[in-house]
Order: C-alpha cells, then structure tokens, then sequence
C-alpha cells in the first residue's frame, strides 16, 4: 500500500457514520394508516422468503390487506410461516417483536396482541 492510500484509509476511518438504512413509510403517512403484524412485518425482505416457499402473490396481497379481517389473513399466513419462521428475515421480524413490543415471538398465541401494540403505538410521534 502507498502513502496516499493510508492517509486516505486514516482520514475515512475516522469519520463517525451512522446508516439507518430504513424502509419505512413518512410518519404522517403510516399514522394513518391500520397496521398488524401481515401488514407491516412482510412487506419488503420477508416476502421474498415467502415468495421462495411457494407463497402465490395474490396471497402475500391477501395476508397485507388490512380491510380483511387479521384471522382470516392469519390463518392464510400461518403455515407459510412454518416454512420461513427460521430465515434470517424472518428472525429478524421475531426480534423486532420482542424488542420493539415485548411480545416473545410471532405465533397464533401472538398475534393479535402484536398487532394490538403496534396500532396503539401508531401516533404522531412514532420515529
């Protein structure tokens, strides 16, 4: 390695950098909006790991929308879960839920309390 690129190396490493790095909607619009845990937890990543488990489109479609009642859209949902629940994705979700709501996983004991504390988290202020 010459000098330049050390000095260079140096000066980058020193800088202090922070990448949220996030996907999520502007605050004012997910206010408004009703969320659970279908409609929330499997919009981007983990959708691809139901998409690979052999989920059609129009059920990822489905479990998302939030004018069908959560049960209904559960009961579609729960067994792709089985066949993703260990994907790195999907552990992910499981912690945000344990971390971000205190509920210890993402199961038909669950659910609805998850998706509960997310609607009532759903106010101005949220991020």
């Amino acid at each position: 390695m010459n000098n330049s690129y050390k000095d260079i190396r140096k000066h980058v490493d020193s800088i202090r950098l922070v990448d949220t790095h996030e996907h999520l909607p502007q605050e004012g619009e997910r206010v408004n909006k009703i969320v659970d845990v279908l409609s929330q937890f499997y919009l981007h990543y983990t959708s691809s790991d139901l998409r690979s488990a052999g989920m059609s489109m129009e059920d990822i479609l489905y479990i998302r929308d939030t004018k069908i009642p959560l049960d209904y859209r559960w009961a579609v949902f729960e067994p792709w879960w089985e066949k993703i629940k260990n994907t790195g994705y999907s552990r992910c979700m499981e912690i945000a839920a344990r971390e971000l709501y205190g509920v210890d996983g993402i199961n038909a004991e669950t659910y609805k309390q998850l998706s509960r504390k997310m609607m009532d988290r759903n106010k101005k202020g949220l991020y």
